[in-house]
């Protein structure tokens, strides 16, 4: 899948989500009817602050404090759209999650949902919760910007640009909603499976 495949794919699970006067992106989950679950980087975000998160079909959301769930600098969101009418599935989807992390060197994409860009890059795994992309698109991505494999997959997020770009790995995320929502899952299909059933 090229470049141009991989940005029709992935800006159907974009958001726009503004902590107070803050923009960032976030990344949908899962979604069905007029319910997601976003996630994003929790580097804005502090109890009270006034969250909107705006979908690709325009609708938009306003989660309440009781529906967000902050852990290890992820931030996990159920959204109730204000539409009684539901998504447009034509332009909103669910992202497709990849269950494995990215291999060092491997290449990877960096999709800047609120510039409509994306960037190519290498995956230079750091631990298990991170991993640096080395290219230029910390230049241009901000906070939360998914990073996918070459198959439009999801592998990560954007958290940091100190130096490089710096993402949380998709096991991290996993880590951050077991222990918000207290659960202990065997492996990521069963948190996703989880999840995809609370909304």
């Amino acid at each position: 899948m090229g470049p141009d495949e991989i940005f029709l794919l992935i800006r159907k699970s974009i958001v726009r989500v503004t902590i107070d006067k803050e923009e960032i992106c976030g990344i949908i989950i899962a979604c069905k009817a007029g319910l997601a679950y976003v996630i994003a980087d929790a580097t804005d975000y502090s109890q009270g602050c006034k969250i909107n998160v705006k979908f690709p079909d325009d609708n938009w959301a306003a989660p309440l404090e009781t529906d967000c769930y902050e852990h290890n600098g992820i931030l996990g969101m159920c959204c109730h759209i204000i539409s009684s009418g539901g998504f447009d599935r034509n332009v909103v989807s669910e992202v497709d999650i990849c269950e494995d992390d990215a291999d060092e060197c491997e290449k990877v994409y960096v999709y800047e949902g609120l510039l409509g860009t994306i960037n190519e890059g290498h995956a230079m795994k750091i631990d298990q919760e991170h991993y640096k992309v080395t290219n230029l698109a910390g230049d241009y991505s901000q906070y939360g910007a998914p990073v996918v494999k070459e198959d439009g997959r999801l592998v990560g997020f954007c958290c940091s640009f100190k130096h490089s770009l710096t993402a949380k790995t998709i096991v991290s995320v996993a880590d951050s909603f077991e222990r918000s929502h207290n659960r202990n899952f065997t492996c990521l299909a069963e948190t996703l499976s989880y999840l995809r059933t609370i909304i």
